[in-house]
């Protein structure tokens, strides 16, 4: 077996492959003019070539062999018949002949993707951007491999230990790549908590997660009875400004989850800590601080049946470890429509701890980059000047030996604990929190809705591109949708005026969409919605906690009406006149849009080509914000929610729900004195 070195460097990747993993995959370049073109359906590619004659045959065992033969964009990996023979030895199988028809298909599903990956593609992922056939992810980084003392070569590897053979890569096909490999994807069929029991290294969270109860909750998946479901749902169409979308029902309906884990090792060098014992007395430490009044309470204690209550502090202090969603490393945040000298990509998500989010953020900013690795996720961080908190790195694969994938999800290791003690609540949550509606509901993550497909393609039905989609009263586990109206998802197109490329609307004539806002500490906050005015929107009546907030949002008013008072910044050019119409804005319970977040000017630029073709939502009349509402006291401990129900009596018509902002009064309520908030 090879030894392999894992890249410190993402430029050694790059140099030693030079062109022929950099070449951009362009649609309007020859195909001959980045890797070899043969002119042969996937199906005749695997036939002709007795390499792959053991793949070929668990393909047409399956069944697929037919839809290798159409006219599509696939990707194959395709494992040699070393590899195969070394899995048939392994299984017990022997040979092919031997396999169980379903186990072919679930073989081959796992090798097919219905979208075409050429290695220029995904060299800097760490994971496939959409779903196998099988719908699982995988998993890819960049190795350097080769004999000891001699020189290594990079490869990709997917998942664990399997390698796309560089002498073989980017051959096409009619219909695809042939990306052969030296291994076979070994897909995972058990739940998460069963996939992280294996892992030795993390022992007391195990046994925690077991103690707490929290493992019983993570064996849910999918919706047996959403297929019959889903048959009965037709496409739907509507018009947005000049765009006609088309929009599916999902396919699935999935439950999934995320776990963040420290190690053993981890515990015990940073906190002396050895056992559950110990880590209770941690977690005890933690929310005592938080929770004074509920120290002493028969559930705080450490015993069998109170451990297992949600508001037992190492219940708290697990459940603050884990999402109820999918969260795939290159998902978790977005650069799309992103300034990344302006703002670090941020998202918050609710976490499995009773009213607590978690922030996770990509760090970016070279000016707060501070002792974090740029590009890479963490927990809790908050550099920005005057704040040096690092939080937790998450470390986006495990050691070899062991798998972070499950049937129903995924776990990362992180170098710290994280928790939703009095510094998270006090100095992380003391920010502007800017979530995209999209991040509001778990389902959009466990289903590959959220950011799929490619964010320039002008293209609204074709599936190969991704697909837009609207979701039926009972889908969404924290929205509930009355009326006639569609709550719909629109994919991510970076030249849309929408934050992070993507966005949510409801359309329709009586729409009264209801859900749960995210929880965030105890305190007083103002609430606000980021949109696009346009034409064909429509008006809504806006509601807090049941009771109605103000006159109705009419979407169809710009920025630049004197109701809201936006003004061009090429006529205010000193920065006191700058501030004072801003100033101006907020008194009227208006902000302008982001300085930090930007659309193309059409679909033909990708991110970070073009700058002169970038629209900063600053400086467009059309992208601002609105107060929905002022609250204060706003109890951290209780759901809250936000109604939004349809006063339009002109017929058809759609608001668009881009994003909100949950944002302090120590923030909101400065001026001219102090830190004032900024324009990102």
């Amino acid at each position: 077996m090879k030894k392999i070195k894992y890249s410190i460097l993402a430029v050694l990747f790059s140099l030693v492959l030079g062109g022929n993993l950099l070449t951009a995959c362009n649609d309007d370049m020859p195909a001959g003019s980045y890797f070899t073109f043969t002119g042969e359906m996937m199906s005749d590619y695997l036939n002709n070539r007795g390499e792959y004659s053991q793949f070929a045959a668990v393909v047409q065992k399956a069944g697929l062999m037919d839809l290798l033969s159409a006219y599509g964009t696939y990707t194959c990996f395709a494992p040699t018949n070393e590899a195969m023979n070394r899995y048939l030895a392994a299984s017990g199988y022997g040979s092919v002949d031997n396999m169980p028809r379903m186990m072919c298909d679930t073989i081959a599903r796992m090798h097919l993707m219905d979208k075409a990956y050429h290695t220029s593609e995904i060299q800097n992922l760490k994971s496939l951007p959409t779903f196998n056939m099988l719908r699982r992810f995988i998993q890819v980084r960049s190795v350097l491999m080769g004999v000891e003392g001699a020189d290594s070569v990079a490869v990709i590897e997917l998942n664990s230990g399997v390698h796309i053979i560089n002498e073989l890569m980017n051959d096409s096909v009619q219909n695809g790549i042939i990306q052969p490999v030296d291994a076979v994807l070994m897909p995972s069929n058990e739940a998460l908590p069963d996939v992280l029991e294996k892992n030795d290294q993390i022992r007391l969270f195990n046994l925690a997660l077991e103690m707490t109860g929290l493992k019983k909750l993570m064996y849910e998946y999918g919706d047996p009875e959403w297929n019959e479901k889903f048959e009965n749902y037709e496409d739907f169409k509507f018009q947005s400004d000049i765009h006609v979308h088309l929009t599916r029902v999902p396919e699935t309906h999935n439950t999934c989850f995320t776990a963040f884990v420290v190690k053993d090792e981890i515990l015990k060098e940073k906190y002396g800590i050895e056992t559950v014992d110990q880590l209770y007395d941690k977690a005890a430490e933690i929310y005592g601080e938080v929770y004074p009044e509920e120290v002493g309470q028969s559930y705080w204690q450490n015993t069998p049946e109170a451990l297992k209550d949600r508001r037992n502090p190492l219940n708290r202090f697990i459940a603050y470890h884990l999402l109820d969603r999918l969260g795939l490393y290159d998902k978790l945040t977005t650069i799309t429509t992103l300034d990344l000298t302006l703002v670090d990509p941020t998202e918050w998500y609710t976490t499995m701890c009773p009213n607590a989010m978690v922030k996770v953020q990509q760090a970016r900013m070279p000016q707060y980059i501070g002792n974090s690795v740029s590009g890479d996720l963490y927990l809790n961080r908050c550099f920005d000047g005057r704040n040096n908190l690092d939080g937790a790195h998450v470390l986006p694969n495990v050691e070899e030996g062991y798998t972070n994938q499950a049937l129903n999800g995924v776990y990362y290791y992180i170098d710290d604990i994280i928790d939703y003690g009095k510094t998270t609540q006090e100095v992380v949550f003391n920010a502007r929190i800017r979530m995209d509606m999209s991040t509001l509901f778990p389902e959009l993550m466990s289903n590959e809705i959220r950011g799929n497909g490619d964010n320039y393609t002008e293209n609204f039905a074709d599936t190969k591109f991704g697909s837009s989609y609207y979701f039926p009263d009972g889908y969404l586990k924290n929205a509930t949708l009355k009326g006639d109206g569609k709550f719909v998802y629109l994919r991510p197109r970076n030249y849309f005026w929408s934050y992070e490329g993507d966005e949510c609307n409801l359309v329709g004539k009586t729409y009264d969409f209801e859900f749960t806002l995210p929880p965030v500490p105890t305190g007083d906050y103002e609430i606000r919605l980021g949109y696009c005015a346009t034409a064909t929107r429509g008006v809504m009546q806006v509601y807090f906690d049941g009771k109605p907030q103000g006159i109705p949002l009419d979407m169809r008013i710009f920025a630049n009406d004197p109701s809201i008072g936006w003004v061009p910044f090429s006529i205010r050019t000193s920065e006191e006149a700058k501030e004072e119409s801003k100033k101006a804005m907020k008194n009227k319970g208006f902000y302008r849009g982001p300085a930090s977040v930007f659309n193309f000017t059409s679909s033909n630029h990708r991110d970070g080509e073009n700058t002169s073709a970038k629209s900063y939502f600053f400086h467009n009349f059309r992208t601002f914000r609105m107060v929905l509402c002022r609250v204060s006291n706003l109890d951290g401990n209780v759901e809250h929610k936000l109604r939004l129900r349809s006063v339009y009596s002109e017929g058809d018509a759609e608001v668009m729900i881009d994003y909100i902002e949950i944002v302090p009064k120590s923030i909101y309520g400065v001026d001219f004195d102090g830190m004032k908030e900024d324009d990102n």
